[in-house]
């Protein structure tokens, strides 16, 4: 009975990774076997620049997760303006 635990599960955040980083994510299967294979030519260098400085600024700065979550939501309201524009 795992209710209450803060038990981890290192494939949903592989999952929520692959799906942030890049547009088209395809599971394949060979028998018992799935794996997500992500599309290289559709990755988000914007996600995965905010990535990295989320966790440095979790891991190496200490930051506050509200804090963290709060700069990195307005940086990437600015980059999706910057990058939008025509």
């Amino acid at each position: 009975d795992h209710r209450g635990s803060r038990r981890r599960d290192p494939s949903a955040a592989v999952w929520f990774a692959l799906h942030t980083w890049f547009a088209k994510v395809l599971l394949v299967r060979a028998g018992p076997l799935q794996l997500w294979t992500p599309q290289p030519a559709s990755v988000d260098g914007a996600a995965i620049a905010l990535s990295a400085i989320a966790a440095a600024l979790v891991f190496w700065r200490r930051w506050p997760m509200l804090r963290v979550l709060a700069t990195i939501a307005v940086l990437g309201a600015l980059a999706r303006l910057v990058w939008a524009a025509p």
